[in-house]
């Protein structure tokens, strides 16, 4: 790699860039293996974004679709499988509104539970703004995030805040209306988020990225960005969304009866165990359940060492919906964890 080259790379790692759910995915599993190498607790602080962001914008380059090209026109949020989420309203609809530098920005939908936040914003942009323009490939917002006490819980935009996760995201931006829907999706593995009282929003910086030529071989270039910056402050009041909480499951190993337990939020469903031979070096690692008509596999999305004990995080909408469900690594099926 050139001096030039080495020079752009570090550049970017200072672009505010939202993370497309594709590269993120590649990107979790890359760090998921290097942790489950060493065996140490896996924990994202904001010393390690920067790096991040410039791979992704080096994935980007080699082929990957950008966010904007990649939700076909819908913005996929809320999605639970579980009835008892969908008719209680686990998702609430605050409509919060705000207006800064000529741009209202809405806050139409999110849920929290203990272990994720889901953000749904209506940003609506000037027709005559640099960020109404075709040529864009993704945004993004700069953003924090702060409890009742006005403590930092995230932020993308600082070096502030006690969050310790994955943040991921969808776009679509409407060309004829002139208005981007973008979600974020904070998956906080070490705090609860339930736990922080009444939330507080605060945009700062609006970014739409061109990533120019996407050849092998083309170089950083073409890539630039625009942005508008301002103050859009929303509240999000936590007594507005139900609070559910996790139910607990538990079961063996089918070789040696060691303790395996779970517990299911609505979010993601969370396994403990002690570390054993099986789980050592692979990532190959689902969650199953079977009904009458089909099987469903739920993928890892976090995996860490805490205190001694393997401690895995899955995506995982359904909540309720399932009594037992299955450990498979490596294709094998190897415990069974029941609803207490």
């Amino acid at each position: 790699m050139d001096h030039e080259f080495e020079k752009k790379l570090q550049m970017l790692k200072h672009e505010e860039i939202e993370i497309p759910d594709e590269v993120r995915n590649k990107l979790d599993r890359t760090y998921q293996k290097i942790e489950m190498n060493k065996l140490k607790k896996r924990r994202f602080r904001k010393n390690r974004v920067g790096i991040v962001l410039a791979a992704v914008v080096l994935l980007i380059l080699i082929g990957f679709s950008p966010i904007a090209k990649a939700v076909d026109n819908y913005i996929k949020f809320g999605q639970f499988t579980s009835k008892t989420l969908k008719d209680e309203g686990f998702v609430a609809k605050p409509a919060e509104t705000v207006k800064s530098s000529g741009i209202k920005i809405v806050l139409e939908e999110a849920y929290l539970d203990q272990k994720q936040l889901g953000l749904h914003f209506m940003v609506m942009i000037p027709k005559d703004s640099d960020l109404n323009s075709d040529q864009i490939d993704f945004y993004s917002l700069g953003f924090s995030i702060k409890n009742s006490e006005d403590r930092v819980l995230f932020s993308n935009v600082s070096a502030e805040g006690s969050f310790e996760g994955t943040a991921t995201g969808n776009q679509h931006f409407d060309q004829k209306n002139h208005t981007l829907e973008i979600t974020y999706l904070l998956n906080n593995y070490q705090e609860e988020f339930a736990d922080s009282g009444d939330l507080s929003i605060e945009i700062t910086r609006i970014s739409g990225v061109v990533q120019g030529k996407t050849e092998v071989g083309a170089g950083f270039s073409k890539v630039k960005s625009v942005a508008t910056e301002g103050t859009w402050t929303l509240p999000l009041k936590t007594n507005s969304i139900k609070e559910f909480k996790p139910l607990d499951y538990s079961g063996v190993l089918n070789d040696n009866d060691q303790k395996v337990t779970g517990e299911a939020f609505p979010t993601m469903f969370k396994v403990v165990t002690e570390p054993f031979e099986a789980a050592k070096n692979t990532l190959d690692i689902e969650l199953v359940s079977r009904d009458q008509s089909s099987v469903k596999t739920y993928l890892l999305s976090s995996s860490s060492i805490e205190d001694g004990l393997l401690v895995w995080y899955f995506d995982y909408p359904c909540y309720d919906q399932n009594s037992e469900v299955t450990l498979r690594i490596d294709g094998q099926d190897v415990a069974v964890l029941t609803r207490k």
